[in-house]
């Protein structure tokens, strides 16, 4: 299984920086900027696919994270008009 070395509350400050506030924690964490709503897990490590849906849901440009995978490899997920541009 894939895991980066993104975490929830890594997760949570980039989004933090796009204008989400946290609405619930638990297992889950919950965010709303007031239009989107989106819902990360709770997790020290979240899986790529994940990371890439939640930042599908939550359709913005504003947003990008740069991280290393388990196996020290950089890789950044970013929105462009074009879709998500992963490198």
């Amino acid at each position: 299984m894939l895991f980066t070395d993104v975490s929830a509350e890594r997760a949570v400050r980039a989004f933090g920086k796009a204008g989400c506030k946290i609405v619930t924690r638990g297992k889950h964490i919950g965010m709303s900027d007031g239009t989107h709503h989106i819902t990360i897990p709770n997790h020290k490590r979240l899986n790529p696919y994940t990371l890439k849906a939640i930042i599908t849901d939550f359709h913005t440009d504003k947003i990008p994270l740069n991280y290393e995978t388990a196996h020290g490899r950089k890789m950044s997920f970013r929105l462009s008009s074009h879709g998500i541009a992963v490198s």
